[in-house]
């Protein structure tokens, strides 16, 4: 059942031609407003973090679905992938906020993405400007972190740390001249890599 959209601008239109893994939760009744936007720059936003979003169809069927899925016509298959897809969408279980990487995950950004995506309307940023300016108080307020084919780096207060993504769990800092391993680092995964240079 659709949320009641009272109070809000809303139209009423064709089914849009863009993927529907990007259609809103109302946009399955054919009704858009301004918050259906949000809801895509949500999504937008979420993946260019580094969060699951896959194309692959049968990525978002669960066992039951894939057994379904398996041996059917072109025809046939492509409705249950866009079955499976609408309700993962109007259910609010697209977006996994643990897919998020350990660097772009902080408890700010996913409040951000869980408002801008939720599948009530009525519970989204009410329109671009509120949206553009809670981003730009998280903005404000995070650590840039470049990302690099086999590491994260940043720059915190004058030091630049590096955490390997590939191997040993690994950080690496350097304020001048060289390299240098932070021996003071005792844990072992990436997240607490992370969570050990935010915390310098």
């Amino acid at each position: 059942q659709q949320p009641s959209c009272s109070g809000y601008e809303t139209r009423t239109s064709p089914d849009p031609k863009h993927s529907i893994l990007f259609r809103p939760p109302e946009g399955f009744s054919s009704i858009y407003m301004k918050q259906s936007d949000i809801y895509q720059l949500g999504l937008l936003f979420f993946r260019l973090l580094g969060g699951f979003l896959s194309y692959d169809g049968t990525a978002w069927l669960n066992k039951k679905e894939l057994s379904e899925y398996q041996g059917l016509s072109d025809f046939d298959a492509q409705i249950v992938l866009d079955a499976a897809l609408e309700k993962r969408i109007t259910s609010g279980k697209l977006v996994n906020l643990d897919s998020l990487p350990p660097w772009s995950g902080s408890e700010k950004i996913r409040r951000f993405i869980k408002k801008a995506t939720h599948p009530n309307p009525l519970h989204r940023f009410s329109n671009s400007a509120e949206f553009l300016t809670s981003l730009q108080k998280i903005r404000a307020l995070s650590i840039d972190w470049k990302v690099d084919t086999d590491s994260v780096i940043c720059n915190l207060r004058g030091t630049t740390y590096k955490i390997a993504l590939k191997g040993d769990t690994i950080i690496q800092k350097r304020r001048a001249g060289n390299w240098q391993v932070v021996r003071t680092f005792k844990g072992d995964t990436l997240a607490e890599s992370v969570a050990f240079v935010c915390a310098q």
